[in-house]
């Protein structure tokens, strides 16, 4: 979950922040979780969207959300990348909606 908030956070600043000497280093991220954080990053590109339209007032108002990553598209990358073990799989379907969870509540509060 730290790793996903810092690189959410300050990812995308790492090199202005080194360029004006801000040591604002990512934490680690364990090694037998590299394959869990690429999968998830796959993943993401999978993600659909929805469009919400409710009156605000006299306003119609229109909301477009990110929908979490479905099972469907989790289940298609364990097969594209061969992990066959029923509990590998449970756990890593587990950590990749902890993850994708974590990631549209950061996406809620900043909009």
């Amino acid at each position: 979950m730290t790793f996903l908030r810092w690189q959410l956070e300050w990812g995308k600043h790492q090199d202005k922040l080194k360029a004006i000497g801000v040591n604002k280093s990512s934490p680690k991220l364990y090694e037998d979780l590299i394959g869990v954080w690429e999968g998830f990053l796959d993943l993401s590109s999978s993600r659909t969207s929805s469009t919400e339209v409710y009156m605000d007032g006299t306003y119609l108002k229109r909301l477009v959300h990110e929908d979490p990553i479905k099972f469907v598209e989790i289940e298609s990358w364990l097969n594209l990348n061969d992990i066959r073990d029923v509990e590998m799989r449970q756990e890593i379907v587990h950590l990749i909606r902890v993850l994708d969870s974590e990631y549209l509540q950061f996406r809620r509060q900043n909009r």
